[in-house]
């Protein structure tokens, strides 16, 4: 009788659990809530990269969180400043979520950039601090 009984008691409180009415079902938006940070970022940062490397004209792109220059792409070089596609980039960043506090972007000569006495000053095309929206030399 005692284990009838057990058996009843524990169903019973098992089906009560499952009908809390705190109860939700888990969705994409909670998993997002219950990611860390870092997780976010990690994910912004990749949806970033898939997003400009999209963009027609960029060759090639580096993200390094812990340079100067957090964000370098790559352009085949027509003679112009790359300075309003870099703010363009900047523009991109802050519509994804992406703090840009202390990021910069740089558009550099991808020709220039990848060859092997070049160096990277060389082939800046432009470099803009997020935050100011303001070219750096």
């Amino acid at each position: 009788m005692r284990s009838v009984f057990l058996a009843f008691w524990l169903s019973g409180l098992m089906t009560a659990c499952s009908n809390s009415p705190n109860e939700q079902p888990i969705s994409d938006q909670t998993v997002e809530a219950t990611a860390t940070p870092a997780e976010t970022d990690i994910s912004k940062i990749k949806a970033a990269e898939a997003l400009f490397r999209a963009e027609p004209k960029v060759v090639d792109l580096v993200y390094d969180s812990k340079a100067a220059v957090q964000w370098t792409i790559g352009v085949k070089d027509d003679g112009s400043s790359r300075i309003g596609y870099a703010q363009y980039f900047c523009l991109r960043l802050q519509q994804l979520g992406i703090d840009t506090a202390a990021t910069n972007v740089r558009i550099v000569d991808y020709r220039k950039y990848m060859a092997p006495e070049g160096n990277g000053r060389d082939a800046n095309l432009g470099t803009v601090h997020c935050a100011t929206d303001q070219p750096l030399s």
